[in-house]
């Protein structure tokens, strides 16, 4: 009765806003979750090989996946395969919005699950509790009947635990549809460095500290970019708000800048 619920419960977000198309594309990405999880895992690994083989198999069914594509943008750019991994940043900014989409409904069915699963518990407690009550307090076998009440009153404990984490997860907040992450700008900005494609990879960084004024990363590689053009003054400007937002900055580098400026 339970699984019956479930599954209304995924078709009844399906009616509201999702066209059967986007409907087999949910079912599509949802199958896809442990290839992802797995791909991330070898990417926090360094095996970027067998993380790349599974955003690879992700893409060969659901192209539209921009996290997928993300990684794998960020894997060739660590290999120095630059034109792939910038065909892979356009892709993962392109279809973001979609794969947002996607996050949300799997976020409403997975709150779907947990309370079908808390439901299950709370009954759990009650029928065990029941049974607590049902023993007598005085018996000839009062000793053993005592052991039977620990026992039951420690999986009722058991299960509490369950149930407190099941509300943490509940209390939550669904993702939400919001604008593409300074991280992917920041991503294409580097890939454009690289490429000494400088307006291009300036122009990225300016959308990432636009997004996330405090990305620290972004404003010490724009001072890199006014240094190259020497224009020293902007490019302090920068090495300062790097530092102020907790990027590490390269000595030698802000040494130089100073030594343009005549101030060391």
């Amino acid at each position: 009765m339970l699984i019956f619920v479930f599954v209304l419960g995924v078709l009844s977000f399906g009616q509201e806003d999702m066209t059967r198309d986007e409907m087999e594309l949910f079912k599509k990405y949802q199958s896809l979750d442990k290839n992802f999880e797995k791909g991330k895992l070898f990417f926090a690994r360094e095996d970027y090989k067998k993380a790349r083989k599974e955003f690879e198999q992700i893409l060969e069914k659901l192209p539209e996946h921009a996290d997928a594509h993300f990684f794998l943008s960020q894997i060739f750019y660590r290999e120095g395969d630059l034109e792939k991994a910038l065909d892979h940043v356009r892709s993962a900014k392109e279809n973001y919005k979609f794969s947002v989409k996607m996050k949300i409904r799997m976020a409403q069915v997975s709150k779907v699950k947990l309370e079908e699963k808390k439901l299950e518990l709370e009954n759990t407690i009650k029928e065990l509790e029941e049974k607590i009550i049902s023993l007598p307090d005085k018996s000839e076998h009062a000793e053993e009947e005592g052991k039977i009440k620990e026992k039951l009153q420690s999986k009722i404990d058991d299960i509490k635990k369950q149930l407190e984490n099941i509300n943490t997860q509940l209390k939550g907040p669904l993702p939400s549809e919001e604008e593409i992450p300074a991280d992917y700008f920041y991503l294409h900005g580097n890939i454009y460095f690289r490429m000494k494609k400088f307006q291009e990879a300036h122009d990225q960084y300016q959308e990432t500290i636009k997004i996330d004024p405090t990305y620290g990363d972004a404003y010490n590689n724009l001072a890199a970019l006014y240094f190259q053009v020497k224009q020293y003054e902007k490019a302090l400007d920068y090495l300062d708000q790097a530092e102020d937002n907790g990027a590490e900055v390269n000595p030698e580098f802000k040494k130089a800048v100073l030594e343009a400026l005549g101030k060391n």
